[in-house]
């Protein structure tokens, strides 16, 4: 098997895609980061997995194709929509791939010139159950603490954040239930989303000044940078 991998760097001359084996070791799919061995002195070089293929679809012998030294996250960073998302930026602005990726990766990647330096991709949010191990008469409760019982009661786990939202009470009345153990409350990882939250909307409609000048970028063949006055 082979990936498609594009090198994280801003340079003009490796916005494109390289072949690499993939080792029999390695479970890939599209958007995951890699470690790559990369030029004459097999550097080894921080990549993003575009796409990944049985053949390797060039005329070197397989053999002779360098192999994704290392998977550097647990899961892809990029989602095959993310990555569309990105190949249709670059083909409709005529911009660099590596950096529509850039505009679009979840909060905590950073680029920096020489690659991409890992931050944390995780944030942290406190999630509340029930303890199943306690026993407790609601009418023991509060008119508050009532509410919250009941409202996490009905779902398997809850944000804290939702639960002072949605029943508009404080931090005193969650942090009560919990010191009596009625409610369980974790912390928990989450993965960051561009995706999350946003909505698909409608393309605007344009004047008739606006679709002239569109058709016109869009017949330039050349793909060369087109000068927008106004």
């Amino acid at each position: 098997m082979f990936a498609e991998v594009l090198i994280a760097s801003r340079t003009n001359a490796l916005d494109k895609l390289f072949t690499y084996h993939v080792p029999e070791k390695l479970c890939l799919t599209e958007g995951f980061r890699v470690k790559i061995p990369f030029g004459a002195g097999n550097k080894i070089t921080e990549g993003y997995v575009i796409s990944i293929k049985e053949n390797s679809g060039i005329s070197i012998a397989p053999e002779k194709i360098k192999e994704i030294f290392s998977v550097i996250d647990s899961y892809p960073i990029f989602t095959k929509e993310t990555l569309s998302l990105a190949k249709w930026m670059s083909k409709k602005y005529y911009c660099r791939l590596s950096d529509c990726l850039r505009t679009i990766a979840p909060c905590g990647a950073v680029f920096p010139k020489s690659g991409i330096r890992q931050k944390k991709l995780e944030k942290t949010a406190k999630i509340a159950r029930i303890n199943p191990d306690v026993n407790i008469s609601i009418e023991m409760l509060s008119e508050k603490q009532q509410r919250v019982f009941e409202f996490v009661s009905s779902n398997i786990s809850v944000y804290v954040k939702d639960i002072k939202e949605m029943l508009q009470i404080s931090d005193s009345v969650i942090k009560t239930l919990a010191k009596k153990e009625i409610i369980l409350i974790q912390e928990e990882e989450v993965l960051r989303s561009v995706l999350d939250g946003n909505e698909k909307t409608s393309p605007p409609e344009l004047t008739g000044l606006q679709k002239k000048a569109i058709f016109e970028i869009s017949q330039n063949s050349e793909k060369k940078p087109v000068l927008i006055c106004g």
